[in-house]
Parts: structure tokens; sequence; C-alpha cells
């Protein structure tokens, strides 16, 4: 019977350079996400680094790479392409299936942020119970109410997940009904509106009715040319009946965060660890019977 579909999507890409087992894992994991309950909006399966990449153009933990790895040969590709993915999303959430243990030592130590080491040689239950209990947790992450250190966009024109650590400010883009995020890393424009952002980002300050700052980016607060002072040369206009409110902010908003965000995470944990072993002990009663 297929599960109840929750909030929230999952995008899949899969490299596997063996054109015959596309197939499979095209039924494996549309019946793996029918059985937990999460809505597939896009799969893509490639043979290529390149055509994998090409396929991708959102980003968050909902974006989840399956990378198989084939014995010694595909090694290097295997390593660059992991690489790749962690420099453009430091978010996205990454698999490794692999025909031997060979190299698991090797991916762990390398702190890409893998989660899981996957043999595929496993029994087929034990198998799919290993990528349902994975994929679970990524969903249970992604549809939780947005963690504290993450700023989330989310509509029908883009998802979008970026650390909040990262983001230096956003402002409304000349373009209607864009936004920009200016990051530690880029600058990009999408498809989404401030005041939005501003409700669900409760780190973020309005310090200008166009403009959101990220208090904890602030390196210096020039008062005299009420100039919020950014890393990188960015810089941004204070409105000056807010300067007092931001630089009480910049002093004192840091731990009491801290604090929430431990709170927050160990609700979470607790959670995610119901949701796994519920779906354990389900999939067990349906082997034997």
């Amino acid at each position: 019977m297929k599960g109840k579909c929750l909030r929230g999507v999952m995008n899949i890409f899969v490299y596997e350079e063996l054109c015959r087992d596309h197939f499979w894992w095209e039924d494996l994991l549309q019946h793996v996400l029918v059985t937990i309950g999460v809505e597939l909006e896009q799969l893509e399966i490639r043979t290529t680094s390149a055509g994998l990449l090409d396929a991708w153009s959102r980003r968050g933990r909902h974006q989840v790479f399956i990378l198989v790895l084939h014995g010694e040969s595909s090694c290097r590709t295997f390593f660059d392409l992991v690489v790749q993915i962690r420099k453009r999303d430091a978010l996205a959430s990454i698999i490794i299936v692999a025909d031997s243990l060979l190299f698991m030592e090797e991916v762990f130590r390398s702190q890409v942020g893998v989660l899981d080491y996957i043999l595929r040689d496993l029994p087929p239950i034990r198998f799919h119970q290993r990528l349902a209990t994975v994929l679970l947790q990524i969903h249970s992450y992604f549809i939780q109410d947005t963690p504290k250190e993450l700023i989330l966009i989310r509509n029908s024109q883009v998802q979008i997940q970026i650390p909040v650590r990262k983001v230096f400010y956003i402002e409304r883009s000349f373009r209607a009904h864009y936004i920009s995020i200016v990051t530690s890393d880029e600058e990009v424009s999408v498809i989404a509106n401030l005041q939005d952002v501003k409700a669900t980002s409760p780190f973020l300050f309005s310090c200008h009715r166009s403009f959101l700052v990220n208090p904890f980016n602030i390196r210096r607060v020039d008062r005299q040319l009420r100039l919020a002072l950014f890393p990188k040369g960015y810089s941004y206009p204070i409105s000056r009946n807010r300067m007092m409110e931001l630089l009480n902010l910049i002093h004192f908003q840091c731990q009491a965060c801290s604090r929430d965000d431990k709170r927050f995470y160990n609700k979470l944990c607790g959670k995610l660890a119901l949701h796994a072993t519920f779906f354990v002990i389900q999939s067990a009663k349906k082997s034997n019977s």
C-alpha cells in the first residue's frame, strides 16, 4: 500500500557507469520512496559526472546524490565528482554505494560530508532498508520547520537552502519579484519575496526596508557613514532609526541563538531516531509476512 506523501519533495541524482543498471535503480528508488511516503520530483541517472552536474540546478539537503563506485577504475573520477558537488552545495546529501569496503576509509577521511557508505552486495532486504532509512532521515530534516542555522526559500519556482553563517545580506533585486542573496561564496538571484524570507529567517535583521543583513557576518559598523561592513569589501547602508538595534544584535544575538540551536538540534535528533526505527520495524514485518 502506498505511503502518505509528506510535505516537501526530493530530487535524486544517481551516478551509475553501468547502463544496464539504470532501470534497476529507477525501479528500486520509486519502490523505496513510495514505501516511506516521500514524493519524488526529479530522478536523474547518468553515466558521466558532467551529465549528472548538468542535470542539477537546485540546492539543499533534499538534493540527494547516490554515487555508485565500481572497483578502482572509477575512483579518481568519483572523488572529483564528490568534491565538485560539495563545492557547489554544502548541504546536498551524498550517499555512496560500492562493491567493496576498499575506499570506505578514504571516503570518510576526506570529510566531504558523506551520509552513508552502503555495500552493493548486501542481501536485497537489508539493502532496501539501509537505503530507505537514510532517505527517510534526509527527508525528515527537510520537512521539519526550518532549522535556525538555515535559510530556506521554497516556492513553485525554486527550492534552495543556504547556511545562514555564509549569508552576508539579502536585498530586493532590480528585477521584479526577485531577490539577490550575497554570501561568502557567491551572489544568487532567485524569485522570492523579501518579507517571506524575513518571516522564516529570524536571524536576519531589516536595517533598511529593502534589505536584510546577517548580524553575525558584519565585521564593523561605520556610525558616521551609517554603513554595515562585511568581508570581501561588501557594505550596505543602515537606516538611522535602526542603528542602535542593529548594534545590540551584533553584541548579544550570537550567544542567545547558539543556545536555541542546541535545544532544536536535540529535539530533531530524537524525532529522526523514531522515524528510522519505525520504518525498520515495519520493513521487517513485511519481509516476514
